[in-house]
């Protein structure tokens, strides 16, 4: 079971399988790895749904599903259930932070996503802000939030900067703002170049965040990979072990 997920994530998000190669704990590995594999779930079901209330069914089948296994229930309805089901009942992963990120993927249902830039930043912060904090604690009980945050959020806002746009229009998870702004000066430039610089921001708050202890580190490596998507398979593998060598992405 852990060896299909790990499979499913390394061809599905390369990065974090990447950075996952450098928990030395099975044990905690298996368990970030299931929580990858459930954020990976989550984020399709707007995608695979075919209206919003569907999707609404399917979002709140996890919730309650992840809820049960916190309460002891097994999980063989899915692999992934079946991977999380002891990591919940044991408390190794908070439900509260599972029913966060399971919460945060409800605005992909609507379009656009947000109003304004502020509702986006709190997306970022429900769902890869809690995501990459969860880990990371799993790794390291002493680890502050703070120090996670900035590097999730680069993670977070790198993830729908590289999504697939369609030709000519603005993509679902731009803020209602951005396309104001967007149609005002008659072009998306101006809404990529803030973007960009709103990248930088976040990649510059990264580095000069807070040290991470080297057993948390994996939880933000793949942030080291957020602004450099074309690098090859090697220059990918690289960069992340630079990372974690330095301790800093």
């Amino acid at each position: 079971m852990a060896t299909d997920l790990d499979s499913r994530l390394k061809l599905a998000d390369t990065d974090r399988w990447l950075a996952s190669r450098f928990i030395s704990d099975p044990s905690a590995r298996a368990d970030v790895v299931a929580l990858y594999a459930l954020d990976l779930e989550l984020g399709a079901v707007p995608q695979r749904a075919t209206n919003p209330l569907m999707a609404e069914i399917r979002l709140a089948w996890w919730r309650e599903r992840c809820e049960a296994l916190a309460e002891g229930a097994a999980g063989g309805e899915h692999p992934v259930l079946t991977a999380l089901s002891p990591a919940l009942a044991q408390g190794r992963i908070p439900l509260a932070a599972v029913e966060a990120m399971i919460a945060a993927r409800h605005v992909e249902l609507a379009d656009p996503w947000f109003e304004d830039e502020a509702a986006l930043d709190l997306y970022l912060d429900d769902l890869d802000v809690s995501l990459l904090t969860t880990v990371a604690t799993r790794l390291d009980a002493a680890v502050d939030r703070e120090a996670v945050a900035p590097a999730a959020r680069l993670c977070g806002l790198a993830r729908l900067a590289h999504r697939e746009a369609v030709k000519g229009a603005a993509p679902p998870w731009w803020p209602r703002t951005w396309r104001d702004l967007m149609e005002s000066a008659d072009s998306p430039d101006e809404v990529i170049r803030h973007l960009g610089h709103k990248l930088g921001q976040l990649q510059r708050a990264a580095r000069t965040a807070p040290r991470l202890s080297p057993a948390a580190f994996p939880a933000i490596t793949q942030a080291a990979l957020a602004l450099d998507p074309r690098r090859g398979p090697l220059g990918r593998r690289l960069r992340v072990t630079l990372a974690v060598a330095r301790g800093r992405i």
